[in-house]
């Protein structure tokens, strides 16, 4: 059975609650005590020991905490390699996944012929032309000028992490976000706008905020670079933290559209994409949230991918206008390719 957010009477759902972090702040101070006397006994043994003793025993100790230490730094090393190894392979996926997206766009945008007109560009089949008066091809271009916006929003809710997702959902956000980057600068500018959000994240579930957003709080006084700016988006995907003890998307769809209609082309074709464990125990939430995507409505398509087995989800309504899919690692780039070249070809 897959964790909630929070407790519930009659139900089999767990979440971290006030109680449980006040339990935790005990477990440290227990700890802190049993830490004290242990040093203190430490000091009262070797006290009973005589000199040679004592250095032989220390020069042990200092042995111990010498190949505790090497044993330390290998691991770490192993870990960094590691790192190192993950991130080549976000950005090899995130390169082709990019790939596929922009030939998506430029087959979407691409000149095309017509053919068997009785009038046109050319003569393509004289014959034809004479036999029924078809013969001819004109090329045309299908519609230009298309903006487009695209939300990543990843839940932060402590059923993540309970539910053991938070990891992979921070990874997949991350190369997610390298590749539509891509996809942006390979296209016009303006063409193309990419969001990144984090919502639930407070201790009410309600704390929502744009994690693309360049804050004058940063202390520039200067554009920031592309580069930068995704550095800086980095930094906060593997910073959220993840301890809302509760889930809300209605204030994450309001501040979408309260971006959107201050700061976006509210005629642009929309897509959301939500990484979540699909932890939705509020039906009002759901309710008030339809309201938000029947306000949004036009050119709109909100996408749900949810990291839990499809076996484990829970009976919870999602708001209108949204679709779900279950998630892996293994699969949810394609769903992501897939997510996003049906809606091209829908709205090209």
């Amino acid at each position: 059975m897959p964790h909630g957010d929070q407790k519930y009477r009659n139900s089999r759902t767990t979440g971290y609650t006030k109680r449980d972090r006040e339990h935790d702040r005990a477990e440290r101070r227990r700890q802190e005590r049993a830490r004290l006397q242990e040093l203190q006994a430490h000091a009262k043994k070797l006290d009973a020991m005589s000199a040679g003793e004592r250095e032989a025993f220390l020069q042990s100790e200092r042995d111990e905490q010498q190949a505790q230490a090497l044993q330390a730094q290998l691991l770490q090393e192993q870990r960094e390699a590691d790192e190192l190894e993950r991130k080549e392979s976000m950005q090899e996926e995130s390169r082709l996944g990019a790939g596929y997206i922009i030939s998506e766009f430029a087959s979407a945008l691409a000149r095309r012929e017509r053919h068997e007109l009785a009038e046109g560009d050319w003569l393509e089949d004289p014959a034809e032309a004479y036999l029924t008066g078809r013969g001819f091809s004109e090329e045309y271009t299908v519609r230009t000028g298309v903006k487009l916006q695209i939300n990543l929003c990843l839940d932060c809710s402590n059923s993540m992490v309970r539910n053991q997702v938070e990891g992979v959902s921070r990874q997949v956000l991350w190369t997610m976000y390298l590749m539509l980057r891509q996809v942006e600068r390979a296209l016009q500018p303006g063409a193309l706008r990419v969001n990144v959000w984090k919502f639930a994240y407070t201790e009410d579930g309600r704390g929502c905020s744009r994690m693309s957003e360049v804050r004058k709080s940063d202390g520039a006084d200067r554009a920031f670079t592309p580069e930068e700016i995704d550095v800086r988006v980095m930094e906060r995907i593997n910073n959220s933290g993840m301890w809302g003890e509760a889930t809300y998307l209605e204030p994450l769809l309001a501040d979408i559209e309260k971006w959107e209609n201050s700061e976006g082309d509210y005629n642009a074709f929309r897509l959301d994409i939500i990484l979540t464990d699909g932890v939705f125990e509020h039906p009002k939430d759901t309710r008030l949230a339809d309201v938000v995507q029947h306000r949004r409505d036009g050119n709109l398509q909100t996408v749900m991918l949810n990291f839990l087995p499809l076996e484990d989800w829970g009976d919870y309504p999602v708001p209108n206008r949204c679709v779900q899919y279950p998630a892996d690692p293994t699969n949810v780039m394609a769903l992501m390719r897939m997510a996003v070249g049906d809606w091209i070809n829908t709205v090209l």
